[in-house]
């Protein structure tokens, strides 16, 4: 036998409790409106801001901003 979940339900069983432990352990928690806004549109995959910063702390001697930019 199958057990149907509501969609609030599994906000407050899972979801809720999954976003707690990842802020407890120093993930930052993105609204949807933000995260949509750091990845430039629906269909991009990246945070931009923080892989173009992060590229360029990697790679600090051959990595400019725009190189970074021009990489992802």
């Amino acid at each position: 036998m199958a057990v149907s979940l509501s969609l609030s339900s599994e906000a407050q069983t899972v979801q809720k409790p999954i976003l707690q432990y990842a802020q407890e352990i120093g993930w930052i928690y993105l609204s949807p409106d933000e995260a949509l806004r750091m990845r430039r549109g629906q269909d991009k995959l990246l945070l931009w801001e923080i892989f173009t910063q992060k590229v360029q702390a990697l790679n600090s001697r051959i990595v400019d901003h725009i190189k970074a930019e021009e990489i992802g």
